[in-house]
């Protein structure tokens, strides 16, 4: 077995349609059974599977169970079977976030919007199955597989990215400790990285995040049924809370979008590319897709999760390319230094949640605001120092 087999392994095994079918398929195959259904019956189970395999519960048998009978046909859970059979003990994982993450784009740049069948057959779930397997071989097609180190390592690295998952929940909490949402007086730093976002996306950053919170929240995903797994996120206006609308409004304003809109951005940001190639950025850029008459419903949870956390850092980047702030913040050095500020703080503020008393801050402080409150001198970029029994650690950040 070569390092770059035994290094896939250590990630879990998954099915592939070489692997249960023994052939390799071709993208026009997948296209034509994604061009068979409308584009939100798509979306409507790949997003139901998504939530009940997310990125905590990938590997979870229950909820593995859960979505085999409940969206797979009886034929390719019979060939998953004989396959499993085959492996060596070991993780299993049935479809990775960025494999229906990938899918889901296919389908909304393919699948017809009209209405047509639904997957709620024997035959759905076989094209449903087969698709999702079609997709997982496409996402490794022309990969390099040699065992060179320099091959190995770039692979190592790409499989980092595709098959690491984050739960959505802890990209908000992230958010709320970084930016400081939990306080009226935030750091220096981070009132002025929240400026810059209010000015390049023309909503309170606050706002926006705590909206996209509650979106998630609203998420069902605390069931094992797969009917259960998606539904129509209340539109602001009819939530009965003035509050909850205005924070619902901020973060559909720049996190919402028409199917054509999503669309045109994957189009824009994969134009060219392979499908094992493809960024995702669009989903995260709208994580959330209005589907008229029948509801707005979030299609990606996890790109939901990561527009709440690094959805702010790209929206200010981006204006800051397209020469849309100030004119000192119009280019990457001048935000990148903001955001190395406020993470420094953020990463200082973890250390003294989970070592109290043991940070040394070598930092000078000044005064913030009329409050007398104090924060740290964020020019001198001091190390800090972490007291481990009588040893001090030097600790130094970078963002």
């Amino acid at each position: 077995m070569s390092s770059l087999e035994q290094y896939r392994k250590s990630w879990g095994v998954t099915p592939t349609f070489s692997g249960l079918f023994g052939r390799q398929p071709t993208e026009e195959e997948l296209l034509e059974i994604v061009r068979r259904y409308p584009v939100a019956e798509w979306l409507s189970y790949l997003s139901r599977i998504q939530n009940l395999l997310g990125a905590d519960r990938v590997g979870d048998p229950e909820h593995i169970k859960a979505v085999r009978y409940g969206t797979l046909s009886t034929d390719i859970n019979k060939r998953l079977d004989e396959w499993q059979r085959r492996l060596p003990a070991g993780n299993f994982r049935l479809f990775y976030e960025r494999q229906l993450a990938t899918i889901q784009q296919i389908a909304i740049l393919h699948a017809p919007e009209a209405e047509g069948p639904k997957f709620e057959s024997e035959a759905g779930h076989d094209d449903l199955g087969r698709a999702l397997l079609m997709t997982r071989d496409l996402m490794d097609a022309n990969r390099r597989t040699g065992t060179s180190r320099e091959e190995l390592l770039a692979c190592m690295v790409q499989d980092q990215i595709r098959f690491s998952g984050t739960p959505a929940t802890h990209y908000a909490a992230r958010a709320l400790y970084l930016y400081e949402l939990g306080t009226d007086n935030p750091s220096d730093a981070v009132q002025e990285y929240l400026d810059l976002f209010e000015q390049a996306a023309g909503v309170a950053a606050r706002d926006a995040i705590l909206g996209g919170l509650c979106v998630e929240m609203l998420e069902p995903t605390d069931r094992l049924e797969i009917a259960a797994g998606w539904k129509p996120v209340p539109r602001a206006a009819a939530c009965p809370e003035a509050r909850q609308r205005e924070c619902l409004t901020a973060f559909g304003k720049i996190r919402r979008a028409t199917l054509q809109e999503v669309r045109d951005s994957i189009q824009r940001f994969e134009e060219g590319r392979p499908i094992r190639d493809w960024n995702l950025i669009a989903l995260s850029k709208a994580p959330m897709v209005d589907l008229g008459s029948m509801g707005m419903f979030v299609v990606n949870r996890t790109a939901l999760g990561r527009s709440l956390f690094d959805g702010v850092r790209h929206t200010v980047t981006s204006a800051a390319l397209d020469g849309k702030l100030p004119d000192k913040f119009n280019d990457l050095g001048a935000v990148g230094r903001v955001y190395g500020d406020l993470f420094e703080l953020y990463v200082q503020g973890v250390l003294e949640a989970a070592c109290p008393g043991r940070v040394l801050n070598t930092t000078a402080p000044h005064n913030h605001g009329s409050s007398g409150t104090h924060d740290r001198n964020r020019s001198t970029r001091m190390p800090m120092f972490l007291r481990v029994r009588r040893v001090f650690l030097v600790c130094e950040t970078r963002a």
